[in-house]
């Protein structure tokens, strides 16, 4: 089961994939009633394939591509700023723009919370934010 999770549970397909299968298929569409455009499609969903394989498979084919650890206190203070520390490792051959979510308890009243980094080629970055609790618990 872990091996599911980690080489097809951790797929995210964009919008700009399935536009891009839609326009395909219509093209597909098209090329019923000009069958001229049939090769020409067969080649692009082809193309399209060959680079969502190729994708996928640097960025899941590494051991250990993205390492990341949280820093905090223990316990936060009510009512002030408290610093929280992400350490992030990349173990990419290549530039990785990366978003961190962050399931912040309700006691923070910050929804959707993401922080955004760019990591080079085995760069190590900490990224810091401050959380201010406004409830006990």
């Amino acid at each position: 089961m872990k091996s599911y999770q980690r080489f097809i549970g951790s797929l995210f397909l964009s919008r700009r994939f399935f536009a891009l299968m839609g326009i395909f298929s219509l093209l597909f569409f098209i090329a019923y009633a000009l069958p001229v455009l049939y090769t020409p499609a067969r080649l692009a969903v082809g193309l399209l394939l060959l680079v969502l394989v190729a994708d996928y498979l640097s960025l899941f084919l590494p051991a250990s591509p993205l390492k990341a650890s949280r820093e905090c206190a223990e316990r936060f203070s009510n009512g002030d700023l408290n610093p929280v520390h992400l350490h992030l490792i990349s173990n990419y051959r290549f530039k990785a723009t990366i978003s961190v979510i962050d399931e912040i308890p309700v006691q923070f009243q910050l929804r959707q919370f993401q922080v955004k980094a760019v990591l080079q080629p085995g760069e190590k970055k900490t990224l810091t934010y401050e959380l201010r609790p406004y409830l006990r618990g």
